[in-house]
């Protein structure tokens, strides 16, 4: 997370695969819902850091995360619904409570893996 958001070289790269007529197209008899993704049959993982905590939905940072629901919002337009976050927090926490969130953040990867896999 980068104030709060994603990194200009990842806004960058999502410039570059959101391509109408290519990753999606435009439905104009729904207003509510206009985009048809094109891409189907995928899956995104999204492993995200964050520097602080509280960026769950219900966290105290909750309303100030505009990386997690603005990169499903891309990944769905798109026509990618299967989508996974882990969450890596505490970043610039002491270092007892970050290495707790490693832990956390590796098992919670090694289980989407199995889950994935099978």
């Amino acid at each position: 997370m980068y104030n709060w958001s994603i990194p200009s070289s990842l806004k960058a790269y999502i410039d570059q695969i959101v391509r109408i007529n290519e990753t999606w197209k435009y439905n104009p008899d729904n207003i509510q819902n206009p985009y048809i993704g094109l891409l189907t049959n995928k899956k995104v993982v999204l492993l995200l850091t964050r520097g602080s905590q509280g960026y769950e939905k219900g966290g105290y940072n909750e309303h100030i995360d505009f990386q997690t629901d603005y990169l499903k919002r891309v990944f769905h337009v798109i026509g990618i619904d299967e989508i996974h976050v882990i969450s890596l927090d505490g970043v610039a926490n002491n270092q007892e409570e970050y290495n707790k969130n490693i832990t956390i953040a590796h098992q919670e990867t090694i289980e989407l893996i199995k889950s994935i896999s099978s």
